[in-house]
């Protein structure tokens, strides 16, 4: 008695994947991609928030030469870049003062004896 087996074809897994993937990609475009989008190339325009009924025109790099003209907001970005380049070597996981920390820490073959804090006479 010969029985008959249908084998049962589904979805492959990477058809699966993409099921679960595809509604995740959708909302990152909606909600951070576009929106970046859309303010890049406002970036270009006469767009005024303020001026409701005013349709914006293309004004190229005006705003930019404008913002980057200015000799306070070359301070402004000083100051953010030393804030930035100390935050990295102070906190990064490769910064010199970690670096330092790990390379004192006494080393011992029992690694419950290395968590004890190390006395300085």
């Amino acid at each position: 008695m010969k029985t008959a087996v249908k084998k049962f074809k589904g979805l492959s897994d990477k058809a699966i994947a993409w099921i679960f993937i595809t509604p995740t990609l959708i909302l990152l475009l909606a909600i951070n991609i576009y929106p970046l989008v859309y303010a890049i190339r406002m970036s270009f325009t006469n767009f005024y928030a303020n001026k409701i009924g005013r349709e914006p025109k293309f004004v190229g790099l005006k705003n930019y030469k404008k913002i980057l003209g200015k000799e306070e907001i070359w301070e402004k970005m000083q100051i953010t870049a030393h804030f930035v380049c100390w935050t990295l070597i102070l906190f990064s996981d490769q910064s010199p003062m970690l670096l330092f920390v790990e390379a004192t820490l006494p080393l011992h073959e029992d690694s419950s004896e290395s968590m004890k804090p190390t006395k300085i006479a």
